[in-house]
C-alpha cells in the first residue's frame, strides 16, 4: 500500500489524504487517553444494510470475540458531527473518552463484557 500511496509532501487536506497520512504515521493514533481501551474498531455499513440490526450483530460478535480473548475494552474515533453514528454507539453502551486536542473527532469506548448497559432506546 505504501508504494501505491506514497507519503504526502505536506499536511493532509482531504479525507483520502488523511487515510494516507495515517497509514504512514499510525503512531498518531496511540493516544495516552486511550491506554485503558487497547482494542480499536471501525465499522461501516452500506446504506441498504443500515437500520436492520446488522450493525448491532457485528458489534456484538466483535465485542464477544474481544472479551473471549481477554481484551477488557475497546475504543473508536468518529467524526463528531455524525449524530446517527453517535446515537448507535450510545445505544450500545459506549461513552465519550476525553482526549485533548481531538479536532473534529470524538473518541468513544466501552468494556467488552457487555456490562455497559444499552440505553432504553435500544
Amino acid at each position: 500500500m505504501k508504494e501505491r500511496f506514497p507519503a504526502l509532501g505536506g499536511p493532509p487536506t482531504t479525507p483520502s489524504e488523511m487515510m494516507i497520512d495515517l497509514m504512514h504515521r499510525p503512531e498518531r493514533m496511540a493516544l495516552p487517553e486511550l491506554a485503558a481501551y487497547p482494542a480499536h474498531l471501525h465499522i461501516d455499513l452500506l446504506p441498504d444494510h443500515q437500520r436492520k440490526g446488522h450493525g448491532r450483530a457485528l458489534m456484538n460478535a466483535f465485542l464477544d470475540a474481544l472479551h473471549d480473548r481477554g481484551v477488557p475494552a475497546v475504543h473508536l474515533g468518529m467524526v463528531s458531527t455524525n449524530t446517527p453514528a453517535r446515537a448507535f454507539y450510545d445505544r450500545l453502551g459506549f461513552h465519550e473518552i476525553p482526549v485533548a486536542d481531538s479536532g473534529p473527532v470524538t473518541y468513544l469506548g466501552r468494556r467488552t463484557d457487555r456490562t455497559a448497559p444499552p440505553t432504553a432506546a435500544a
